[in-house]
């Protein structure tokens, strides 16, 4: 007798079940793994992005740098605890400040071998320190600090469509292959975070003041007019910090406060989280955010 069984057909990669796909991929020693899974298909996709980023590390390890490997980026991952070490081959890392990380890239900031008069110039980079990719960003002159800049990105960097707002002592609006950044005026004080929700990007200073940033052929900031926040100093040496968080498909403004009471290091001891009612005009203190305190954090 001939079987007349139906024949199977073959299973595809793309439909296995999410629940596996997020196991497996939580236990690769190695970013760069995950990285790759996550460009094998759109449901692969999906899942590489709720396990990446890994928090990157200062590199301090003095035996690396005298034994020649300069060219490391380490890693930490949340989920698993550990570190891992990933050696990079295209790019140079010794002597760049490596800060802010949007869309699985870095921003780079070197000394540039080049100075304009007394000015100091700065190359700024986007890198992506999987593939080793970099693309160009305007120039900077006259920074205190290059440890001061950060930058947010609208997409990934690799698009075309891409807008670049980046903050040290100003802010900064470009698009990749501008020759110069645009100073954006109207800013008042300095600025303390940036987010991009919901095709805009939204700035916070440190006196907690929002400014949604349009980014017109020149770009301006409006100030929105919120009601304040009353902050009250819990401990005589101590201060607050603010930064903007989505969650839920809400804004959030996390407020952290900082004390250097303890052994004179700052320490921080409470945090206060705000949910922005756009019709009332002003934030509502949230009491609680459940389980998902790392999303904030």
């Amino acid at each position: 007798m001939v079987s007349q069984r139906k024949k199977r057909a073959p299973a595809r990669w793309s439909d296995l079940p999410r629940e596996l796909l997020y196991t497996i991929f939580a236990n690769l020693t190695n970013p760069l793994d995950v990285y790759r899974c996550g460009v094998v298909c759109v449901s692969w996709k999906s899942v590489v992005a709720t396990i990446l980023p890994h928090l990157l590390l200062h590199n301090s390890n003095i035996y690396d740098r005298y034994a020649g490997k300069d060219n490391i980026f380490m890693f930490f991952n949340i989920l698993t605890k550990k570190i891992h070490k990933m050696p990079v081959s295209k790019v140079k890392v010794l002597g760049r400040f490596i800060s802010t990380s949007y869309f699985g890239w870095l921003l780079s900031v070197l000394l540039s071998p080049f100075k304009d008069g007394f000015h100091t110039i700065y190359c700024v980079r986007m890198l992506n320190p999987f593939s080793g990719q970099e693309i160009k960003l305007p120039s900077l002159m006259a920074l205190d600090s290059p440890m001061k800049l950060r930058s947010i990105t609208s997409t990934s960097p690799s698009d075309p469509n891409c807008l670049v707002l980046a903050f040290a002592d100003n802010l900064f609006f470009c698009r990749p292959g501008d020759e110069d950044w645009t100073r954006i005026e109207g800013f008042l004080n300095a600025c303390s975070d940036i987010i991009f929700y919901k095709g805009h990007f939204y700035v916070v200073n440190f006196d907690n003041d929002l400014f949604c940033i349009h980014c017109n052929e020149v770009p301006t900031s409006e100030k929105l007019p919120l009601q304040p926040i009353k902050f009250q100093r819990i401990l005589i040496k101590s201060r607050h910090c603010s930064y903007l968080v989505e969650l839920d498909d809400n804004l959030l403004l996390v407020v952290r406060y900082v004390s250097s009471e303890i052994f004179g290091y700052p320490r921080t001891f409470r945090f206060q989280v705000y949910e922005l009612n756009w019709q009332e005009k002003k934030w509502i203190e949230v009491k609680s955010i459940g389980d998902r305190r790392d999303s904030i954090g």
